[in-house]
């Protein structure tokens, strides 16, 4: 065998060589490497507050009697939208549920009228003096409708219908549930009146009558 062909041979088996370590080394994980992303983690389905749809144009959907009072209103206030106004109404719907069960008389001070206000208060003591607490939990609102109303002077006074899905849970001092149940959903109708002076700067309206 002649010496060139000895040389390529020596050759190929040092390159071979230098590929397998090359191989070796590359072909390894190394500490600088990015870590495989792993899959995202889901967050946990947060507990969204109940919404309510209203129509575009809820007025539309109004007797000639309602109509005629919402032109009234306007007549006295050009601001006033029924729409806007539905959507307020169920805020104050749910601030008042709320506070009525966490017993906050502060907040019901400024959202009822003094008449409602002292009843509501009273009832509120009453459940004091025996130490119960009430768990009221607002599930679904299905609809805000305007169904009555009339003015008087420059006095506004308008009832909005609410159809909502809630549970309601008292309990003794102990915790022990003494009535209603966290599973019972009920089906509930409240009639709340509502009263403005459209002629004053405040636009709030104040809750002054509620039924079912």
């Amino acid at each position: 065998m002649s010496s060139e062909l000895i040389e390529i041979f020596v050759f190929a088996g040092i390159a071979g060589f230098l590929i397998f370590k090359l191989y070796t080394v590359l072909g390894q994980k190394t500490g600088f490497e990015r870590p495989k992303e792993s899959a995202p983690v889901q967050p946990e389905p947060v507990e969204k507050k109940p919404q309510s749809s209203f129509a575009e144009d809820p007025e539309r959907l109004l007797n000639a009697s309602l109509k005629k009072l919402v032109k009234s209103i306007k007549r006295k206030d050009n601001r006033f939208n029924l729409n806007e106004f539905l959507k307020g109404a169920t805020q104050a719907f749910e601030m008042i549920l709320e506070a009525f069960s966490r017993a906050d008389t502060m907040t019901l001070k400024k959202l009822l009228g003094a008449e409602l206000y002292g009843e509501f208060e009273t009832t509120i003591e009453e459940r004091k003096s025996h130490q119960e607490t009430l768990e009221t939990i607002l599930v679904k609102i299905e609809s805000v409708r305007l169904v009555e109303g009339h003015m008087q002077g420059n006095v506004a006074r308008v009832t909005v219908e609410f159809q909502t899905e809630q549970t309601h849970v008292v309990r003794d001092k102990a915790g022990e549930i003494i009535e209603g149940s966290p599973k019972q959903i009920e089906q509930l109708v409240d009639l709340w009146t509502f009263e403005r002076n459209l002629t004053q700067s405040n636009p709030n309206w104040i809750l002054i009558k509620t039924a079912t």
